[in-house]
């Protein structure tokens, strides 16, 4: 299921160095929202995981499978009603097969939600 333009959606986005940067808009009346958990929404964490994958496949063009979640930290709690508004920040390295290795952050100011470390094998590699 995507979540982009439902979910959440872009307000900015602009590439770095060495990646991307996005500014990202969350639905608080998105069903999720309503059923995690009522009166109390919170941003599951494997939607944390989704809107990276999704920004990836955006950023690159491509369809990138998940492969391998190195390491993630949920840090804080991400409700998109004290936090309508997050950065992501997305820094990748690619092969020579177009597999890519990524290090992504979602933070508002100093408040970090989240910091990812995954694996994407391109899609001729599934």
């Amino acid at each position: 299921m995507k979540l982009l333009n439902d979910f959440f959606s872009i307000v900015h986005s602009e590439d770095t160095p060495d990646g991307c940067g996005y500014t990202l808009r969350l639905n608080a009346d998105h069903a999720i929202f309503q059923a995690h958990f009522p009166g109390n929404p919170i941003t599951p964490g494997v939607c944390i995981i989704q809107i990276v994958s999704e920004l990836l496949e955006l950023q690159t063009q491509q369809k990138p499978e998940l492969r391998n979640i190195a390491n993630v930290k949920f840090l804080n709690i991400l409700s998109p009603q004290e936090h309508p508004e997050v950065q992501a920040e997305i820094r990748l390295a690619a092969d020579e097969n177009g597999n890519y290795k990524i290090k992504a952050a979602l933070k508002s100011g100093d408040t970090l939600f989240a910091q990812l470390s995954i694996r994407y094998a391109n899609d001729s590699e599934s």
